[in-house]
């Protein structure tokens, strides 16, 4: 199967390297990492066995901070190494995770997987929210390297997809040893994704009368199943008085092996107690979102002074906070600025956009600066609408607001994630789509603790109403605040996971 997903990653690279050629030329997003992406990692291979944990990006890093903590206290025996794949995640794990390996992540290339694992020899691989990279999975199950996919999401396009190239991606779905996900909807369709996998759609179990289940010693062919499920009471029948449950004389006996089973059946007053029949329950479990747990209601005093006077925010000055926002929100965002009356702070979503906005901005006749621009020495002028053209500040931005909007969300994207506006007490408001965040969204507007709107005009209106209205922004912070605070508390099921999953004892090399 390797070779297969090989040749469709070398014809895509074939089809798009003249385009990337010229963006890694042009653009530093597209230069950073490829070395170590080709397998030149930054450290020597390892002495001892690791703990691989892959964040796409600065939103799962910055999520598996306490997991990674946690790991480094509760494990030491194993050495902690991180990946990522955007150039933001590689800028905050500099500087947020000192003394830890991390670098880009391998193509999934089977080559390049199979030199990452020998530098890693990883004991357990934690992906964060969903990460289903073939290769990287296929390796793992045969090196026998268990796999949790913490922290899991499966938007609703996803799932679409990946029910869709379900049989080609049946035996990436088999290779997880655990799926962790974050509410009971992405659990659950988890457990769809699982249910095509080979590796658990091809056991049959039979649930006994304490409540456990007896298994096929081995996978069984679709005609053994089949056999099994169409006989099921003959078999029954038969087995009373008996340990096991006898073939039927029909099966084919070079087949016998296959309904061998694992240990005997219960038997009470000489009858098999059998309640059910399944093919095997998924991996999956709804272990809560460890975002919540990464969540910070307060921030450092003496900072949030220095940022607001970096920003020249006067007493009694309301200041907007507009965090990553994407484009068509952009426009509206600067057209309702004049009519707000405020102070605003820009986060687009994407470095790339930031010209664009500059230009929306100096059209419309809005002054702005760049937050790298400024300094102690050089604040910002009163008036102007700053941009965050930094990394790993949202958070102390967020603190200043007295109210935010989420972006992504009054277009077609799935939303951004508003945990972190939220948690820190502050008035949030996003829009209607909002599809990759609905456990936090419905959590929220269950205590009015955040505000959704269905289109520009409503979010001027609101943030209007709240910009006059303080009461309305300190009930609204408040209530979301406590809600998302008292939701913490995933970390500990995840390290029991965890424990579960590796060795015993860490493995020590040559």
């Amino acid at each position: 199967m390797k070779w297969l997903f090989n040749m469709g990653y070398l014809l895509a690279g074939a089809l798009i390297s003249p385009w990337y050629f010229f963006m890694a030329l042009t653009t530093r997003k597209y230069r950073a990492g490829l070395s170590q992406r080709l397998g030149d990692i930054p450290f020597r291979e390892r002495a001892g066995q690791s703990i691989w944990l892959h964040a796409v990006s600065v939103g799962e890093l910055l999520a598996s901070r306490p997991l990674i903590k946690a790991l480094r206290e509760r494990f030491p025996q194993y050495e902690l190494v991180v990946t990522y794949t955007t150039r933001t995640a590689a800028e905050i794990a500099r500087r947020e995770l000192p003394g830890v390996y991390h670098c880009y992540s391998p193509l999934d290339l089977s080559w390049v997987v199979a030199r990452f694992f020998k530098r890693l020899r990883p004991a357990l691989i934690i992906l964060m929210e969903l990460e289903l990279w073939p290769n990287w999975l296929m390796h793992a199950e045969r090196a026998g390297v268990p796999v949790l996919l913490a922290n899991g999401r499966i938007s609703d396009r996803s799932f679409r997809n990946y029910l869709r190239f379900a049989p080609l991606l049946a035996p990436a779905f088999g290779a997880i040893s655990h799926w962790a996900m974050q509410d009971e909807t992405y659990a659950a369709r988890a457990a769809e994704l699982c249910s095509r996998a080979p590796r658990w759609r091809n056991r049959l179990w039979l649930q006994t009368g304490d409540g456990r289940w007896w298994v096929s010693a081995q996978d069984l062919s679709l005609e053994a199943r089949r056999h099994w499920q169409e006989h099921l009471d003959e078999y029954l029948a038969a087995a009373e008085n008996q340990g096991s449950v006898p073939l039927p004389r029909t099966f084919d006996p070079e087949r016998r092996s296959e309904l061998k089973p694992h240990r005997p059946l219960e038997f009470v007053q000489g009858r098999p107690q059998v309640y059910g029949i399944a093919m095997v329950p998924a991996p999956v479990s709804n272990s809560g979102n460890l975002k919540y747990d990464s969540l910070k209601g307060e921030v450092d005093p003496a900072r949030l002074d220095h940022f607001r006077a970096l920003f020249s925010i006067e007493p009694g000055q309301r200041l907007l906070v507009c965090g990553s926002t994407h484009p068509g929100e952009h426009e509206a965002i600067v057209d309702m600025l004049p009519r707000l009356g405020v102070r605003c702070l820009l986060v687009p979503r994407h470095p790339e956009r930031y010209a664009s906005v500059r230009d929306l901005l100096t059209r419309a006749g809005l002054p702005w600066v760049n937050r790298s621009e400024l300094s102690a020495q050089s604040p910002a002028p009163r008036d102007a609408v700053i941009l965050l053209d930094t990394v790993g500040e949202l958070a102390m931005v967020y603190a200043l607001a007295d109210v935010v909007f989420v972006g992504g969300s009054l277009i077609k994207h799935g939303g951004q994630n508003m945990a972190e506006p939220v948690a820190l007490g502050k008035a949030t408001l996003f829009g209607p789509h909002t599809d990759n965040f609905k456990a936090t969204v419905r959590e929220l507007l269950e205590v009015n603790g955040a505000l959704r709107v269905q289109d520009a005009a409503e979010l001027e209106r609101e943030i209007t109403r709240l910009i006059a209205d303080s009461a309305a922004r300190e009930a609204l912070g408040r209530a979301g605040q406590a809600r998302l605070l008292a939701s913490r508390g995933a970390l500990a099921r995840y390290m029991a996971l965890i424990e579960g999953l590796l060795p015993a004892k860490a493995e020590v090399g040559p």
